[in-house]
C-alpha cells in the first residue's frame, strides 16, 4: 500500500516536472529576523512567548536555587564528618 502511494506520488511530481507552465525561476526569499516576527505576530502568539518566557526564567531561577542549596548541604556534610570524626 505505502508503496503504492509513494509511486503515485513520485508519478505525479515526475508528470508537474514535465509540464512546461511551471515557473523555473525560484522566488525570492524573505530572511525575517527575529523582531519583525514578534511585532508581526498576533496577541495569542506573544502571550504564548511571554508565558514560555517567564516559565523559563522561573525553571532557570529553581536550578540555580536548588544548586545553590546543593552546595551548601555539601559543605555542612564536610564539616559533619570532620567534626564527627574528631569526636
Amino acid at each position: 500500500m505505502i508503496f503504492h502511494v509513494l509511486g503515485l506520488v513520485i508519478g505525479l511530481g515526475i508528470a508537474a516536472a514535465q509540464t512546461s507552465d511551471l515557473v523555473t525561476e525560484p522566488l525570492p526569499v524573505e530572511r525575517p529576523d527575529v523582531l519583525g516576527l514578534l511585532l508581526g505576530s498576533g496577541w495569542m502568539v506573544r502571550l504564548v512567548l511571554l508565558v514560555l518566557l517567564a516559565t523559563s526564567i522561573g525553571c532557570w531561577g529553581i536550578a540555580l536555587a536548588k544548586g545553590r542549596e546543593m552546595r551548601r548541604a555539601r559543605r555542612q556534610s564536610a564539616r559533619f564528618i570532620d567534626v564527627f570524626w574528631e569526636a
